[in-house]
């Protein structure tokens, strides 16, 4: 266990920020080209009915619980939007996209030192190279961001390939997240299946179709990171596994392509996870075994779930060599992501 006189740097690589002035910017963009609003939607809307409204749309509010917490850097994300839009809807994604880029620009530089963010684009529509370079070179960001599907779209889509030949090219790390709502939800559920489980399930859905797709054969050199200690997936690996070895997969065409290799194989070398909302030290040492603490990386989903310090604690509760702690709680993302933070020198007893 790594010892109490080493302060040890966190990066939460998982989080998220909504505010007024980005509300504002964004209404300017027609109704008509999102997706109707489903009942589901609406739950979606009581997520955060627990969360501080300042605490969800205030930055300063944000680093102040991050300091509280012992977190040296958080990096913030916002791929939802672009995600209900119709498809084939043009340049407004590119519009869009920009919109929320120099958002999170914008709020990274009140806190430069404590602050970072992933760009996001919408893979689907024109224009996503250009906006990817514009953020990445001109605006600072460290990565992009998808949501795992996109108004009943998959990542593992035949169009997409000019994205994913991007990414590879530009040698740049993504992170995934569910949409807030799935197209694909039922209309009403008495119960918040949708946090729990059907987030996830998009999750789950997307990653096995891009393995299955043979996605990463192609591009070999693709580096994704799954929310939620991969949302379940590790679960059923053994049942990816067998049927690829037993052929059982029904191919809708002679064309579509198959992996070239067992599914579980890709976990650990091109997909990584982050721990967001995962809170179980299990989860973290199943996560640990299946993709090998290299591939691990430390986040929270704040604020949408606001226990920065709970899930911290449940990293460092487990008999972790010193190695293994760093690599999880920032070396990893420090990486991936090239954030530029430094090790810490030991601290006074």
């Amino acid at each position: 266990m790594q010892s109490s006189s080493v302060s040890i740097p966190i990066i939460d690589i998982h989080r998220h920020i909504a505010h007024p002035a980005l509300m504002t910017s964004l209404a300017s963009i027609p109704r008509e080209v999102f997706i109707e609003h489903l009942p589901a939607q609406r739950n979606a809307q009581n997520d955060t009915k627990n969360i501080q409204t300042s605490e969800f749309s205030d930055i300063d509010v944000q680093v102040q619980k991050q300091d509280q917490a012992g977190v040296t850097k958080g990096v913030l994300s916002n791929p939802f939007p672009l995600a209900d839009l119709k498809p084939h809807v043009g340049g407004v994604a590119h519009d869009i996209a920009a919109i929320l880029n120099d958002d999170l620009a914008t709020v990274v530089t009140k806190h430069p030192r404590k602050l970072d963010f992933l760009a996001t684009v919408h893979p689907f529509e024109p224009g996503f190279a250009e906006e990817a370079d514009r953020s990445l070179t001109q605006l600072g960001a460290k990565g992009l961001t998808l949501t795992t599907s996109y108004a009943d779209r998959w990542l593992d889509d035949p169009t997409l390939d000019p994205f994913w030949e991007y990414a590879q090219a530009r040698d740049v790390a993504l992170f995934l997240h569910p949409p807030i709502t799935p197209a694909w939800l039922p209309l009403s559920d008495i119960y918040p299946m949708q946090e729990m489980l059907y987030r996830p399930f998009d999750v789950m859905t997307s990653t096995t179709r891009m393995i299955f797709s043979g996605l990463f054969d192609r591009y070999p050199r693709l580096k994704i990171v799954l929310p939620f200690a991969g949302a379940g997936i590790m679960n059923l690996l053994g049942r990816l596994d067998y049927s690829y070895q037993t052929s059982s997969i029904a191919l809708p065409t002679k064309n579509t392509a198959m992996p070239q290799r067992l599914p579980s194989t890709y976990m650990g070398t091109n997909i990584y996870v982050e721990l967001g909302l995962s809170f179980s030290p299990t989860t973290v040492q199943q996560a640990l075994k299946i993709f090998g603490s290299d591939h691990v990386l430390f986040g929270t989903d704040y604020p949408a779930v606001a226990a920065i310090e709970e899930q911290i604690a449940i990293v460092k509760q487990l008999d972790l060599s010193p190695t293994e702690l760093e690599q999880i709680l920032w070396k990893n993302s420090n990486d991936l992501f090239h954030l530029d933070v430094q090790s810490s020198a030991p601290s006074p007893r």
